[in-house]
């Protein structure tokens, strides 16, 4: 397909076949004067050509009020079309994603209609195609383990081990207990006291039904992750002490804390507004959205976790996936970061509002973004 864009435009003649293409979003017209140059970075910014990873929210509804959560002061709601998620997991699974994600919210608690949708993707999965196994994980914070005659999505269940047996049985394959720190630092921002010993623990019993354990971990600035230490020598054995094995495998997740207001209070910044040079604002992410494409509660595309599906990339309810994703170049905040004029919003940040300081780059980027967003006049960089 590249070669075919450094060679230009192609004049095809009406057809049947042209007329089902265009109807699929797979070809699209385009202005007559597109130069070569300008289809190739068409193409190489197309996320149709790089995603890997689908990652489906579900709900943005929880059982629990973390202190860190980014998802605190967002309208709650839960996507009941798993039909429409069904469709968008074909596509993804056409073009080669082997990887899909269930995170929430609590998704284990108020997911209804996600086993459907991991069953779907394990039943439609053409594994003889791909090199590579399909990896169907749920993101959790573990409130289930050790529970007895439980409802989770929907379900009555009499002991985690039949919840765990049938999320297997629906193609779930990995676990991931999120794990934000030490233990007294991860009990007290989650607000469970004990929670981490209990997802220690049942490490071995999601092994036991025959499901991958892994870890989500958030880390601060300066803090040591020899507390994971333990993880890594319960999932990968006792030789794996020294934590490569942990971050050498995909199929464990690590983010940065980034202050997103609700987090102020834990936030001891180390970097100075004031010395941030402009070029760091621009975000690749936002202009080559690789690996992962997001699909959220309420069916807004989303890139970056942080945004919350505010990017302005359009919405599943209203227009096919295919059509979102080809056309998100044209969007104002990717073109705003593609040409790196994201950063003429940076003067717009009010130190006495935001801090002096701040703990990630990531903290100003989510500003930054908000400001752009909100100035609907400059659509054109």
């Amino acid at each position: 397909m590249a070669g075919l864009c450094k060679k230009g435009l192609a004049r095809l003649s009406n057809s049947n076949m042209v007329e089902q293409l265009l109807s699929l979003h797979w070809i699209e017209e385009v202005p007559e004067r597109m130069t070569p140059d300008e289809a190739l970075l068409r193409y190489s910014r197309n996320p149709l050509q790089n995603i890997t990873k689908g990652n489906y929210e579900i709900t943005t509804l929880c059982n629990f009020t973390c202190l860190h959560c980014r998802n605190g002061g967002i309208t709650k709601c839960s996507e009941t079309n798993i039909a429409l998620l069904m469709e968008t997991a074909d596509l993804l699974l056409s073009i080669g994603v082997r990887r899909f994600d269930f995170i929430g919210g609590e998704v284990t608690k108020f997911g209804n209609g996600w086993l459907d949708l991991a069953q779907h993707i394990a039943d439609h999965n053409c594994s003889l195609d791909w090199d590579q196994p399909l990896v169907t994980t749920v993101y959790t914070n573990g409130w289930w383990l050790d529970q007895r005659d439980f409802e989770a999505s929907g379900v009555i269940y009499p002991d985690d081990m039949s919840f765990m047996q049938d999320m297997r049985n629906h193609g779930i394959t990995h676990v991931l207990f999120s794990i934000d720190g030490p233990e007294e630092i991860h009990d007290q921002w989650r607000g469970h006291k004990g929670l981490y010993r209990r997802i220690f623990s049942g490490i071995a019993k999601v092994r036991r039904v025959g499901l991958t354990p892994r870890i989500s971990a958030v880390t601060r600035p300066h803090e040591s992750v020899r507390h994971l230490r333990p993880f890594s020598r319960r999932m990968y054995g006792a030789e794996n002490s020294d934590l490569r094995a942990m971050f050498s495998d995909p199929t464990n997740a690590f983010s940065n804390f980034v202050d997103t207001a609700r987090g102020a209070d834990l936030r001891k910044g180390d970097f100075k507004l004031s010395k941030l040079h402009s070029s760091l604002i621009r975000c690749k992410a936002f202009f080559r959205p690789w690996p992962t494409i997001r699909i959220l509660a309420s069916g807004a595309i989303g890139i970056c976790p942080l945004m919350q599906g505010q990017e302005g990339y359009g919405n599943i309810h209203e227009r096919p996936l295919p059509e979102l994703l080809n056309r998100l170049q044209e969007t104002p905040l990717y073109k705003l970061h593609a040409t790196g004029h994201i950063a003429d919003y940076l003067n717009q940040i009010n130190p006495a509002e935001f801090g002096e300081t701040y703990d990630h780059l990531c903290s100003i980027r989510r500003a930054v973004n908000l400001c752009a967003i909100r100035d609907t006049r400059r659509i054109e960089p």
